[in-house]
């Protein structure tokens, strides 16, 4: 029976057969990490951030007023995962550094932000640049599905944008991968094509990439290819591709357990 997959079940395969096997097949779990458990957080603050009423805000110092609003967003969701983030066993120091580090990525996303919501004639713009946020799609086509972090729809351009809180900036193939089978899935649920396709880096800013038949078609390829290859129960048929990646994979010791 086909598996419905997921953007990061198709670029899990595609790293090493045989961790997508231990991980969707197996199921044997991964363990948290502060990189996820910061990651679901810094996602909630800014879906949370578009839900301000933006009557409530001063014409003249709202930036300040939004400034204050995303920490205390980002203050109340990590307390919220204090007893997660213990877990880890990482220490106060570095939980700090991390919160620290969380906070500056924040700011960078904002001073963004307030630069467009300026050009937009200021707090009044703010609806207009409020997106659709976590939304869910599901290809019954190619048997597919996820959630989009955010889709804005400005002046009739469709873009649809995925957040990153990775260290590096450069829109590796995965994620060009995942932004593909998100256009995909939008065009079969309304018809139409997004314009653009982009993650905005939160350290680093925002890329784009513009949204042609040839995206589709490289997502339509790889969501076939999946199905084509995880038909088997079998862990012989999910081979193992070695690479210095395994040193940071949670079946690293299933693996090579000696």
């Amino acid at each position: 029976m086909p598996r419905i997959q997921s953007p990061s079940s198709i670029n899990t395969y595609k790293q090493c057969p045989r961790k997508y096997y231990y991980n969707y097949i197996e199921e044997l779990g991964t363990k948290p990490s502060i990189y996820l458990i910061r990651g679901n957080i810094m996602h909630s603050v800014l879906e949370d951030f578009f839900k301000v009423d933006s009557k409530n805000l001063s014409k003249n110092h709202y930036d300040f007023e939004l400034k204050t609003i995303a920490h205390e967003l980002l203050n109340k969701l990590w307390n919220e995962k204090k007893e997660e983030l213990e877990k880890l066993e990482l220490g106060n120091a570095k939980l700090e550094f991390y919160l620290r580090e969380s906070r500056n990525m924040l700011d960078n996303w904002l001073s963004l932000f307030l630069h467009k919501l300026k050009k937009s004639g200021g707090v009044d713009g703010f609806v207009k640049l409020t997106p659709e946020t976590e939304v869910y799609f599901e290809s019954n086509q190619h048997m597919v599905r996820g959630y989009v972090d955010a889709i804005h729809v400005v002046d009739g351009k469709i873009n649809i944008v995925d957040y990153k809180t990775s260290k590096s900036g450069e829109l590796r193939e995965e994620y060009k991968l995942q932004l593909a089978i998100y256009a995909l899935m939008y065009h079969e649920k309304y018809g139409k094509i997004p314009h653009r396709v982009g993650v905005d880096f939160l350290r680093h800013g925002e890329k784009f990439i513009d949204v042609d038949q040839g995206l589709l078609d490289l997502a339509k390829t790889e969501t076939g290819l999946i199905q084509k290859n995880t038909q088997s129960d079998k862990k012989e048929d999910y081979k193992l591709n070695p690479s210095r990646l395994c040193n940071w994979c949670d079946f690293y010791s299933t693996c090579f357990p000696k």
